[in-house]
């Protein structure tokens, strides 16, 4: 599949069968799509291993590891060309079918999908019918076949770094649950990128009802270097506020700016599980003292 010429938004849709499919085949296509789209490139996924345990919350909310490697997998995808080709500000999407709780093919609109799976093209038909019958626009699509691939020793170093590599880490007080009614997470948030919208997305999978989301405001940023540059505390907490708001619509997001390094962990009771990343470790395990310190 080739595209002549660029679109300022791309979705491709991709049909899996578990969350341990083989993502390298989409490698080449994802690529393509990167170099083709110059504002916003959406990878909405269809695993049926997700759509069918919808209704049994703990074997999601178990499979949060390979959540994250899988969405490690599509952001480095992207990120591998947006970097070469200058495009650092690309605004990539990995965005769960059905799981979001919402249609995202009614809600939303791109200037051309990808489909590729073939029996996924009858679907799109019947959402265009739907959106013919809601006078919306019809969405333009192109059927892609991707092929079976061929591992070659780049795509096999490709896949062990994110089996050896983890980039989220949940401090929590109870270690045997696997889902947590109250998540936490905090940090800067600036030009909201891959990394951030992992944690956001971990986030958000293993919570139960509700997402606090603590955001360094300016004032605590004024020393940081390059602090000029920094987008505003209203735009970066809007900007998390739209992503979530977009990957998972059956929870409550409770997005707070914050002023020190602890935020809502000092305040709020409530809050059962922290994430963060290897930056930001240390403070989620302070500030998993800070609940033990409270919660008892």
């Amino acid at each position: 599949m080739e595209l002549e010429k660029e679109y300022d938004s791309i979705c491709i849709y991709i049909h899996l069968d578990k969350l341990d499919s083989d993502l390298v085949k989409y490698k080449s296509t994802i690529h393509h799509l990167t170099l083709k789209t110059n504002k916003r490139l959406d990878i909405v996924i269809h695993c049926n291993e997700i759509i069918e345990n919808l209704n049994d919350t703990t074997h999601l909310w178990k499979k949060w590891n390979e959540i994250e490697k899988l969405l490690s997998s599509f952001y480095v995808m992207t990120s591998q060309k947006t970097y070469q080709c200058g495009k650092i500000l690309l605004d990539v999407n990995v965005i769960f079918d059905k799981w979001c709780d919402y249609e995202i093919f009614i809600e939303d609109t791109w200037d051309k999908l990808v489909v590729t799976d073939e029996n996924d093209i009858e679907y799109i038909d019947n959402i265009n019918n739907q959106r013919s019958i809601l006078e919306l626009p019809q969405i333009k699509y192109i059927y892609s076949e991707i092929p079976d691939s061929v591992i070659t020793d780049e795509d096999s170093k490709f896949e062990n770094k994110f089996v050896e590599q983890q980039t989220c880490f949940i401090e929590t007080n109870d270690n045997e649950k696997e889902c947590y009614p109250v998540v936490a997470l905090g940090g800067t948030f600036d030009h909201l990128h891959n990394g951030h919208k992992i944690l956001l997305t971990i986030s958000a999978w293993i919570a139960s009802k509700k997402v606090i989301c603590g955001v360094s405001d300016d004032e605590l940023l004024k020393n940081k270097k390059g602090a000029e540059l920094l987008q505003s505390i209203y735009e970066r907490c809007y900007n998390v506020q739209k992503f979530l708001h977009r990957v998972r619509r059956n929870l409550i997001y409770y997005i707070q700016p914050i002023n020190d390094g602890y935020g809502p962990t000092i305040i709020d009771k409530n809050i059962q599980a922290i994430v963060g990343s290897l930056e930001t470790l240390s403070g989620c395990h302070a500030g998993k003292i800070i609940l033990n310190i409270d919660n008892n």
